[in-house]
C-alpha cells in the first residue's frame, strides 16, 4: 500500500493510470458533482449501479475501455478534482482512493505488484505529477505482516 504525499496534477495522474491499465477495463468512480457537459460525454460509459448511492453520495461509476478512453480523458480539464473524491478499481478490486490532493491511498495486490506500483509512482514524481509517496505493509489482526 502506498500513500501519496501531494498530488500536483490529478488529471494527468488519472490519465496515466487509466491509459496504462486500460486493457483491464478499470472502473473510474467519482463522488461529487461534475459539469453537465462532462456528464454527457461520460453517459455512454456509466455503469448502472445502485441509484440510492447515486442519490445519497453523488456516486457515479464509469467503465473505461480502449473505445472510450480518449473521450473520458478529454473531459478532465472540465473537472475540478479538488472538489470531488475519486477512485479507480480493477476487476472490482479498489486500487486508488483519492479524497483530496493530499489524501490518496494506492493499494497493490494481485493486479499491481508493489515493485511495479513503486516504479510507476517514481516515474510520476519525476514528471512532477506528484510529490513524495511512502509505502507501508498491511498487517493482519495479530500484527503480522501480510
Amino acid at each position: 500500500m502506498f500513500i501519496v504525499e501531494q498530488l500536483y496534477d490529478a488529471p494527468h495522474f488519472v490519465e496515466y493510470f487509466l491509459s496504462k491499465y486500460v486493457y483491464l477495463e478499470p472502473k473510474f468512480t467519482i463522488w461529487g458533482n461534475i459539469p453537465k457537459d462532462a456528464q454527457s460525454v461520460l453517459s455512454n460509459s456509466i455503469i448502472k449501479e445502485n441509484l440510492l448511492r447515486r442519490f445519497l453520495f453523488h456516486e457515479y461509476c464509469y467503465r473505461i475501455n480502449k473505445g472510450n478512453l480518449n473521450d473520458v480523458i478529454s473531459i478532465f480539464p472540465q473537472i475540478n478534482f479538488k472538489k470531488i473524491a475519486w477512485g479507480i478499481s480493477f476487476k472490482d478490486s479498489p486500487v486508488i482512493l483519492a479524497k483530496s490532493n493530499n489524501d490518496i491511498t494506492i493499494c497493490c495486490g494481485e493486479i499491481l505488484s508493489k515493485n511495479e506500483l513503486g516504479d510507476l509512482l517514481k516515474k510520476m514524481e519525476e514528471k512532477n505529477i506528484l510529490k513524495g509517496y511512502s509505502s507501508f505493509a498491511k498487517r493482519d489482526g495479530r500484527g503480522d505482516i501480510l
